[in-house]
C-alpha cells in the first residue's frame, strides 16, 4: 500500500482533529481514496494511520458504502 497514501490521509484527518471534526474526517478519507484501500484489512488502516480499534468499524461501513456507491453510477 501507498505510504504517501497514508502520509496524506493522516495529515488531513490530524488537521480536522483540531477543528473536532476527526470522524467526518476519517470517512471522507475512506470514500475519496476506496479503490486505492481495496484489498486492506481494517486493523491495517487503523494502525497505519494511528487510529483506535473503533474505527475498524468505520472503515469497514464506509467502504460498503463507496462499493454501493460505485454501484449506483
Amino acid at each position: 500500500m501507498d505510504n504517501e497514501l497514508f502520509k496524506e490521509m493522516k495529515e488531513a484527518i490530524d488537521i480536522a482533529s483540531q477543528k473536532h471534526s476527526k470522524k467526518t474526517e476519517v470517512h471522507y478519507q475512506i470514500l475519496k481514496n476506496a479503490q486505492k484501500l481495496e484489498g486492506i484489512s481494517s486493523e491495517d488502516f487503523c494502525k497505519r494511520l494511528g487510529l483506535s480499534k473503533g474505527y475498524n468499524i468505520e472503515f469497514k461501513n464506509m467502504m460498503r458504502l463507496a462499493k454501493r456507491i460505485e454501484n449506483q453510477l
